[in-house]
């Protein structure tokens, strides 16, 4: 491998970490939320199952919310938020909670755009995500280092041909899933003005670029014609490519 490729797989690494951080974030958040005290609620309904300390952090957040949008409730509505703080059981605030969602939605029915039914489903999507992500990080961990490891070491025993199916195997894996990622994320800014890839975890993208690196160099080791240049270029290049659009995009709708 020579310094250049080396450098590229660097900087690679580098983009996939901090470039994220540094894209524009878009001027249309506050456009997202057509209800705070509506998304809040559901939230509340949503954590049936969660921890304590979750459902009181929930309980807060819509009673704070209450209280700051007071002006957007009716009368009934306000009594009903008042009925949900005296409310301990948490069936009597799923209860109550419910009464306020169906109040809330039937006093202003209407339809979701797609910008704002795509924002609330991705932050149902970052909650529930939540709630498994120590599990889901150490299983991607696991599953890339898992197909790395059995293709070198397929490779080292002269399993020639199983190392070449695991390693391929890894690749086709994290570089499709790479594209699905990439087009998300293009979806998401040009509907929603924000950039998406502050938002996603950095367990999506490190490990599957990592797996792509180890098994393109896997697949090398059995085979010394495979071009492992070409194939980490053609890998590494939707997520760079969305991410340019979404720093270029976003800077055009700021300028607009």
């Amino acid at each position: 491998m020579t310094l250049g490729r080396l450098v590229f797989i660097v900087v690679l690494a580098l983009l996939a970490y901090w470039a994220p951080q540094w894209m524009p974030r878009g001027e249309r958040e506050a456009d997202v939320a057509a209800n705070p005290v509506l998304d809040s609620l559901k939230q509340l309904q949503a954590r049936s199952r969660a921890s304590e300390a979750r459902k009181q952090e929930a309980f807060d957040r819509v009673l704070r919310d209450a209280e700051t949008h007071r002006g957007s409730l009716s009368a009934e509505q306000l009594a009903m938020i008042e009925e949900l703080r005296a409310a301990r059981a948490d069936e009597s605030r799923r209860r109550v909670a419910g009464r306020l969602v169906n109040s809330i939605e039937g006093g202003s029915a209407r339809t979701l755009s797609f910008g704002e039914w795509l924002a609330g489903a991705g932050a149902w999507i970052q909650d529930s995500y939540r709630q498994i992500q120590p599990r889901a990080e150490w299983s991607i961990w696991l599953i890339a280092v898992a197909l790395v490891f059995t293709g070198f070491f397929g490779a080292i025993l002269s399993f020639t041909h199983a190392a070449r199916v695991v390693a391929r195997l890894g690749f086709r894996l994290f570089r499709g899933w790479l594209v699905i990622l990439s087009l998300l994320a293009i979806v998401i800014v040009v509907v929603t003005h924000r950039n998406p890839w502050t938002a996603f975890p950095t367990e999506l993208m490190v490990p599957p670029l990592v797996a792509l690196i180890g098994c393109a160099l896997a697949l090398r080791f059995v085979d010394f014609n495979y071009p492992v240049w070409n194939s980490l270029v053609r890998g590494c290049g939707a997520p760079l490519i969305s991410m340019a659009f979404t720093a270029v995009y976003l800077k055009l709708v700021t300028l607009a």
